[in-house]
C-alpha cells in the first residue's frame, strides 16, 4: 500500500485525518488498522517537529531568563521582538490555510510560556512578571499593513489570545482522561499538568488585570470538584484531577476570588458557561453563597474516609484557607469601620 509522506500534506488534510480517526468509537471491539495507527503516529511527530522548530527561538529566550542571563524585562522585549518580526514577514493578503497568520504567530509566543509554566511550576511567578512587562510595551506598527491586534485585542496592552491559549492548556490534560486507543496517557503526569496549569492561571488571575482574567476556568474547576454528589462523582467528576486543581486556585488566588460577584452570560445562543453542578442551582457565576458551598464541600471531602489521604489533606487545607480568607476580610471590614 502506498502511504503519502506526511510532510507533503497540508494542515487541513492532517486535521481531516484526525477527524477520521476520531470517528472510530473508542469502546468498539474493532481495532484501528495498524497502518492507520502508524500514519497517526508519524503525523503527530511531524506536527510536533514543525511546532518545535517554530518555537525554539522563543524557548532560547526563556532559557536565558532562567539561567539568570537576562531580566524579565529583557525577556519580555525579546519575545515581543521575535513575535513582531515574524508578523512582519507575513503576507497579510494570503488565503493559504497552511500559512501562519498574525493570530497564530502571537499564539506561538503564549504556547512557549504555557509549556514552560506547565513543566516548571517554580518559574511561574517570573513568567507572570514577563507577561506584565509585555503588556506595557508599545503597540507596534507593521510595514506590511498587518494590524497590531488579534480578535480585536491590541498588541501588547491586552496580550491578545493569551486567555484562549490558557483555556486550551486547561482542557488538554482533561482530554487525557478519555484518551483514544492510538494515544498513550500517563494519568499521574496528566494530573500534574492540570494542577500546574491551574496554578499558572491562578497567578495571572491574582494580578486583577482584565486581560488575564481566567475566572471562568476557575469556576469550571470548582464545579467539577465540588458540585457533584458522591453518586455521580466517578462518572462526571474524577476527584483525583479536580480537587488538586480547585485547591491550587484557593491557595494562589482565593483572596481575589472571595467576594467576587460575577455572573456569566446565559440564555439564547450564549450557552450557560456559569451553570452549576447538581448541588448548585443559583447564580450563573461567582457569589458569596456559592463560595460557601465550595468551602462546605471541601470540608466534607476532608472527612470522606473513602478518599485517599492526599485528597483529604488537600481538601482540609483548602477549607482552612477559605476560612482564613473570610476571617481576614471580616477583620479588615471591622478595622475600616472603626477607623
Amino acid at each position: 500500500m502506498s502511504v503519502t509522506p506526511w510532510h507533503t500534506l497540508s494542515f487541513s488534510t492532517i486535521v481531516l485525518e484526525w477527524q477520521t480517526a476520531a470517528s472510530f468509537p473508542t469502546h468498539s471491539s474493532h481495532s484501528l488498522p495498524q497502518y492507520f495507527l502508524q500514519r497517526l503516529a508519524t503525523m503527530a511527530q511531524w506536527v510536533i517537529d514543525q511546532l518545535n522548530a517554530r518555537l525554539q527561538s522563543r524557548r532560547d529566550i526563556l532559557h536565558s531568563l532562567f539561567s539568570n542571563e537576562i531580566t524579565t524585562q529583557q525577556a519580555a522585549e525579546d519575545l515581543a521582538t521575535i513575535t513582531e518580526s515574524r508578523i512582519e514577514e507575513l503576507d497579510p493578503d494570503s488565503t493559504d490555510p497552511t500559512e501562519q497568520n498574525c493570530n497564530s504567530v502571537i499564539e506561538d509566543t503564549w504556547l512557549v510560556i504555557y509549556f514552560h509554566a506547565r513543566d516548571n511550576p517554580s518559574h511561574q511567578d517570573l513568567l507572570v512578571e514577563v507577561l506584565l512587562h509585555m503588556s506595557k510595551l508599545p503597540t507596534p506598527r507593521f510595514v506590511n499593513g498587518t494590524k497590531a491586534e488579534a480578535n480585536g485585542q491590541k498588541l501588547w496592552s491586552e496580550l491578545p489570545e493569551i486567555r484562549w491559549i490558557g483555556r486550551e492548556h486547561w482542557e488538554a490534560p482533561i482530554r487525557m482522561r478519555a484518551a483514544p486507543p492510538w494515544e498513550t496517557s500517563d494519568r499521574a503526569q496528566s494530573i500534574a499538568n492540570f494542577v500546574n496549569i491551574n496554578a499558572f492561571l491562578a497567578r495571572q488571575q491574582a494580578t486583577g488585570l482584565s486581560f488575564l482574567d481566567h475566572s471562568l476556568l476557575a469556576l469550571w474547576t470548582f464545579r467539577a470538584a465540588l458540585e457533584y454528589p458522591s453518586i455521580e462523582r466517578a462518572k462526571m467528576s474524577p476527584l483525583d484531577f479536580n480537587v488538586p486543581g480547585a485547591a491550587v486556585w484557593i491557595e494562589i488566588a482565593g483572596e481575589h476570588l472571595f467576594g467576587m460577584e460575577k455572573e456569566f452570560p446565559h440564555g439564547g445562543n450564549q450557552g450557560r458557561p456559569g451553570l452549576g453542578g447538581p448541588l448548585w442551582d443559583g447564580m450563573y457565576g461567582f457569589c458569596g453563597e456559592r463560595w460557601a458551598l465550595w468551602r462546605r464541600r471541601f470540608g466534607e471531602l476532608a472527612d470522606a474516609s473513602e478518599l485517599e489521604h492526599e485528597l483529604r489533606d488537600l481538601s482540609s487545607r483548602a477549607e482552612a484557607k477559605m476560612k482564613e480568607i473570610e476571617a481576614h476580610a471580616v477583620s479588615k471590614q471591622i478595622s475600616w469601620s472603626s477607623g
